[in-house]
């Protein structure tokens, strides 16, 4: 079996050689300098004092794993010049262990009889009237949600000593008001 030294170890878990070193040390693993090699036994002592020192020497429950992935677009402009994008993708997944006891619930409901519900809907949506408590946050949503759709709100029994603040910051940015 081919043994690594600390250098490339230390690459392979990017970190400094030198903090490598010293981490070693206090595990009890006797390296000098980078070229001194490492066995498996070495790095499993040393994968015992780090998992000792961060509190993480009971079994894992939860996994996380991420990944980066690089590409590069060629495109070419208008004026026919080419230009290289680098697109850079990262993608962070987090698998759980689930609890026994969960399982076996979510199987038992699996288990058990189903019922359906058919919901009938229509061909194209409306416009409806719809009534809210005279309530500023309520309110100032719904002009809100008027004023990004450029639609029509009506906001009535809602105090516009309650809406001020908003109504002028509706002003400033150009919402028309009636």
């Amino acid at each position: 079996m081919a043994q690594t030294s600390v250098a490339q170890f230390a690459s392979e878990l990017k970190v400094p050689p030198s903090v490598l070193l010293e981490q070693l040390r206090a595990a009890g693993v006797e390296k000098r300098v980078a070229e001194d090699s490492l066995t498996e036994q070495d790095k499993s002592r040393l994968l015992e004092y780090l998992r000792k020192m961060h509190g993480s020497a009971e079994a894992k429950n939860k996994i996380t794993l991420t990944r980066k992935q690089t590409s590069e677009i060629k495109k070419s402009d208008s004026m026919g010049k080419a230009r290289t994008i680098q697109v850079e993708v990262r993608k962070k997944r987090v698998f759980v262990k689930r609890d026994p006891n969960e399982v076996a619930a979510e199987a038992a409901a699996a288990e058990a009889p189903r019922k359906v519900v058919t919901i009938e809907g229509v061909t194209a949506l409306h416009g409806i009237e719809f009534a809210v408590v005279p309530d500023r946050i309520e309110a100032g949503t719904f002009m809100i949600a008027a004023a990004i759709t450029d639609g029509d709100v009506y906001v009535r029994g809602a105090r516009a000593d309650h809406l001020h603040a908003l109504i002028l910051k509706l002003r400033d940015e150009a919402f028309r008001e009636r």
